[in-house]
């Protein structure tokens, strides 16, 4: 464990206003001296969805119905949010069975929905697509790149511009042609029995190329539909796509099928339903107030606070009317109790266990001098913990953490200044560094 220990003394009040940035720029610096700052990680492959990067072997679809596992190559896609009737076919034509919540998509497979089916698909790179009911779509590997092959229904494509070193996305194909289609926000509409597919370009840029090769740039609000013998301009619509975004998305139903999980008493059925919501839609705001109730009902304090705490964020006027400001804080006062008596519970285990890695605590700065000038410890140690908070990879313990141990083991204030004091903070709250000081304003 490392302390870091720093004392100030200023002979002019008009110095106490500084008094805090010569202090963090202390600070700071010494975190860079003593390696608290991490390299930050490389944007490649950062923003993969989860489960697309795994390494060849044994894979089984999760939440499908069917039991049998396939030895192939890592999944070119995966359904992060499947709600309605949604079957995965295998590559030999024979059902896999119904999807249930997600499952990996791996070449040669086909995703099926009946008339009220409907899922979310992620390709690597960020690509989102949002498939709707009575449709069938596959995902091909070619020298295009990954390509998206809807042969029947609608779909709904959102590309994000490509990130350094990413390959351009593989074109969106379809029985009449293909899309190549960079980023923006591209409806397809196939209806097969009529040999017809309908485009509609939100936003962004795409071009539209028949299978003999004829070429029709799309620009923003613009509709076309493609026939065999022809391709003419379709009319556009704003109202159409609301219509496609509410016809294709899986969000709705799955948060209808999570609250009518909850309201009917199946607590666990509507965990895991709100999860996988969650996980789909991060910024779904009711996905997170939910599971803070159920993480509550639990008694599990920690993931109830995280939940509460993405949901503040992400509506803070809903969590204003819900109160959860107040909710957190007796929340965070309960974890923090519980955290600190089994922490000196364990004391005698901790004091042989390993540091958090680049964990920092920070306890209050002590004024030596005129106690009126006691009001300012408080602001100091505040802008040193936001000033650490910024340094990448740095973990900075919570200060009420550390008034509540300071509480239960009855330290003194100036306790907490004494090294083998602060060294005895530092091994309960598993602190790899202290940051601790005390100024002097005359």
């Amino acid at each position: 464990m490392m302390i870091f220990s720093f004392s100030y003394r200023s002979r002019l009040k008009a110095q106490a206003k500084r008094l805090a940035h010569g202090l963090m720029g202390a600070v700071l610096g010494m975190a860079l001296l003593v390696g608290l700052t991490l390299s930050t990680p490389s944007l490649a492959g950062q923003h993969a969805p989860s489960g697309l990067a795994g390494d060849p072997g044994e894979v089984t679809a999760t939440g499908s119905v069917a039991t049998a596992t396939v030895t192939t190559a890592k999944p070119l896609a995966r359904v992060v949010l499947a709600v309605g009737d949604v079957r995965l076919l295998s590559a030999s034509g024979k059902s896999s069975g119904k999807v249930t919540l997600q499952a990996d998509l791996h070449p040669g497979d086909l995703l099926a929905t009946g008339a009220d089916g409907r899922f979310r698909l992620e390709l690597p790179g960020e690509d989102l697509f949002h498939v709707g009911g009575s449709s069938l779509v596959a995902v091909e590997s070619s020298a295009e790149g990954l390509t998206v092959n809807l042969q029947q229904g609608v779909m709904v494509a959102y590309r994000f511009p490509a990130l350094e070193g990413r390959r351009n996305p593989g074109p969106i194909r379809t029985p009449q042609g293909r899309a190549l289609f960079t980023s923006g926000k591209l409806a397809v509409m196939v209806d097969a029995p009529k040999r017809t597919t309908e485009v509609h370009l939100f936003d962004g840029q795409a071009t539209w190329w028949t299978h003999d090769d004829r070429e029709k740039r799309l620009y923003p609000k613009s509709a076309l539909i493609v026939t065999p013998d022809s391709i003419h301009k379709a009319t556009f619509s704003a109202k159409q796509e609301h219509r496609l975004s509410l016809k294709t998305s899986p969000e709705t139903a799955g948060m209808t099928a999570a609250l009518t999980a909850y309201d009917g008493g199946h607590i666990d059925q509507a965990k895991t339903l709100f999860t996988v919501v969650q996980r789909a839609f991060p910024y779904n705001a009711l996905a997170a107030y939910y599971l803070g109730l159920i993480h509550l009902e639990h008694r599990e304090i920690a993931s109830a606070i995280t939940q509460w705490r993405i949901y503040q964020e992400i509506d803070p006027v809903g969590a204003k009317k819900k109160e959860i400001d107040k909710h957190l804080t007796l929340l965070i006062s309960q974890q923090i109790k519980k955290e600190i008596q089994e922490a000196l519970a364990n004391e005698e285990h901790l004091s042989q266990a390993p540091a958090d890695p680049n964990t920092v605590a920070v306890p209050l700065f002590i004024h030596k001098g005129d106690e009126k000038f006691n009001i300012l410890a408080k602001g100091i140690t505040a802008m040193i913990i936001a000033d650490l908070a910024k340094v990448p990879g740095v973990k900075v313990l919570e200060r009420a953490k550390l008034q509540k141990l300071r509480d239960e083991i009855k330290l003194s204030q100036s306790g907490l200044v004494d090294h083998a004091s602060s060294a005895r903070v530092g091994r309960l709250l598993r602190a790899e560094k202290i940051v601790m000081g005390d100024y002097l304003v005359q």
